[in-house]
């Protein structure tokens, strides 16, 4: 079987669903009711004679009228990347559709970068709120008969031999053990799982952190128009200070729009006045979209830093074990990326599981299929690596040192492609493809890809029109 980082996606993202599944489990444990935790239920459903969701909000009384307490960006934008809903629809055929039914919205979406517009991708996104995707997704899930939702939280692991064995966990009150022979940590970026795992003498995965400090602001505003041409507009100005580092404008349930604005090291208060003052820096249909009547209030959402658990190569480490989602890597939230990577890392656990052999064997199978988690993660952080060299240089007056001959290579050929991007749209599609994770980021600097942004650049053609204008 191929092992190269690009064959492992190509396969990874394949929209076939799996067929013949083995049952390996008895009873498999899922750690947390996040998208994350929901998808992973879904594939153990496959291989489990009993799944249990182990959320400790409880979120089927909550479903659906709002976020969870749980996810403090739930009242944030989220959006369905490609990637993300081509496996979603894998495992529940008619989620698109059944979304759409209850006020979603799928249409293509338009870019700005740096404030030149970019050509509209042919590919279409689906756009509601996290409340009404996760409400669906839960709904399908909990329909499956040997599936089910407690409403506890997990207090730590027992371990027999080199295996998992069971959950300690605090439900109704009451400390429970529960029989586990598999159990997923989807847990979230704040996931206790390394800690349980070094008070019990196992190796803990490396954190990675990466400073982020992102501020969001969103508010929602009556929608006229019931079916707009374009469902979702984003901006990202990388380079600008007096503005919106981001802006995002999309059509959600409830004929509503959902705006957000963001910005690096920001002072965002949550009034009304000041998120206005921040949409006129944004291109005109977000003023247009924010004369509609203000509904409810304005939610901000502060993120310090992006994350990256690195599970791969721990020497000792119990089997029957694995972790998935914002446990594992949780990204910059501008690029949307958090539900794509999940949906994928769900579809690398059904091909771990697919294989005749005990899949408690080796947990370090699992994590070495994983590595689509590491698609996501460069685009992420390059920008706030970038931020912070400069803020380094800025303080100390210095010049950084002279990058690796490959460094500054990629970072040529990564400008010749956005160049390129604002007149051509055939390398905008290809560039997109990877930001939506649908092809691996190497064909990204493939070099047919580079010679026709080459010469694209060369000709110096005219920027697109603004699709919007």
């Amino acid at each position: 079987m191929p092992t190269s980082p690009s064959a492992t996606f190509a396969r990874l993202t394949t929209a076939v669903p799996p067929t013949d599944p083995v049952v390996h489990f008895d009873r498999a444990v899922v750690l947390g009711g996040s998208v994350a935790g929901l998808l992973a239920a879904r594939v153990l459903a496959d291989h489990a004679r009993t799944v249990v969701v182990l959320e400790k909000d409880d979120a089927v009384a909550a479903d659906p009228v709002g976020p969870r307490p749980g996810v403090p960006q739930g009242a944030q934008t989220h959006i369905f990347l490609p990637a993300g809903l081509v496996q979603v629809e894998r495992w529940f055929p008619g989620f698109a559709q059944e979304a759409v039914q209850a006020g979603a919205v799928r249409s293509r979406f338009v870019n700005y970068l740096d404030g030149v517009p970019q050509a509209p991708d042919p590919i279409p996104v689906l756009a509601s709120t996290r409340p009404l995707h996760e409400a669906l997704i839960r709904r399908r899930l909990l329909a499956l008969p040997n599936v089910q939702l407690v409403t506890g939280r997990a207090t730590g692991l027992r371990f027999q031999g080199s295996a998992v064995h069971r959950v300690s966990a605090l439900i109704d009150g009451e400390n429970i053990l529960l029989d586990a022979d598999f159990v997923v940590d989807a847990m979230g970026r704040s996931s206790r799982l390394s800690h349980w795992l070094e008070e019990d003498g196992w190796d803990a995965p490396e954190l990675e952190r990466v400073p982020t400090d992102i501020r969001y602001a969103t508010a929602f505003f009556e929608r006229a128009d019931i079916e707009p041409r374009f469902g979702l507009v984003s901006v990202h100005n990388r380079h600008r200070f007096d503005g919106p580092a981001m802006g995002l404008l999309n059509a959600v349930e409830g004929g509503r729009w959902m705006m957000a604005v963001a910005g690096y090291d920001d002072d965002l208060d949550g009034s009304e006045a000041d998120f206005r003052s921040r949409v006129k820096h944004l291109p005109p249909v977000f003023e247009e979209a924010a004369r509609g009547r203000l509904i409810g209030e304005i939610r901000t959402y502060r993120q310090a830093d992006s994350r990256r658990r690195k599970f791969t190569g721990l020497e000792r480490f119990p089997t029957g074990l694995v972790a998935v989602g914002d446990a594992v890597a949780s990204y910059n939230p501008i690029f949307g990326q958090g539900v794509a990577s999940a949906a994928l890392q769900a579809s690398a656990l059904s091909e771990f599981l697919h294989r005749p052999a005990d899949p408690k064997a080796s947990s370090a199978e699992f994590f070495a299929r994983q590595q689509v988690v590491d698609v996501a993660w460069p685009i992420s952080t390059a920008g706030d690596r970038a931020r912070q060299k400069a803020a380094a240089r800025a303080v100390t007056g210095g010049v950084s040192g002279r990058r690796p001959p490959a460094v500054r290579f990629t970072r040529w050929a990564l400008g010749q492609i956005h160049r390129a991007a604002a007149v051509d749209e055939t390398v905008v599609a290809r560039r997109n493809a990877v930001v939506f994770m649908t092809v691996h980021p190497r064909q990204l600097v493939s070099p047919g890809l580079l010679a026709r942004a080459i010469a694209v650049n060369r000709r110096r053609r005219r920027p697109l029109p603004d699709p919007l204008a």
